[in-house]
């Protein structure tokens, strides 16, 4: 297959970049406190619309329903 000129610059930029994001993630991740990740996950569960927003719910590791949650967004 043949790249651009355009092409072959990008993937060097990611090529160089994609670790460095990786690292930052990471440190981000090591770093965040209990509150910061409960937070950031609320996030992420606000944006399916059956969540209740109920964090106190304990019953189950809620696994299961995150599954159901992306099998529903990816249409299936």
């Amino acid at each position: 297959m043949e790249f651009t000129e355009a092409e072959r610059r990008r993937m060097e930029a990611w090529r160089i970049a994609g670790p460095m994001l990786e690292q930052e993630k990471a440190e981000r991740l090591r770093t965040m406190t209990e509150e910061e990740g409960r937070q950031s996950a609320e996030r992420v569960m606000e944006a399916v619309p059956e969540w209740d927003g109920d964090t106190a719910r304990q019953d189950s590791s809620g696994l299961l329903e995150q599954q159901r949650w992306f099998a529903k967004a990816r249409g299936c």
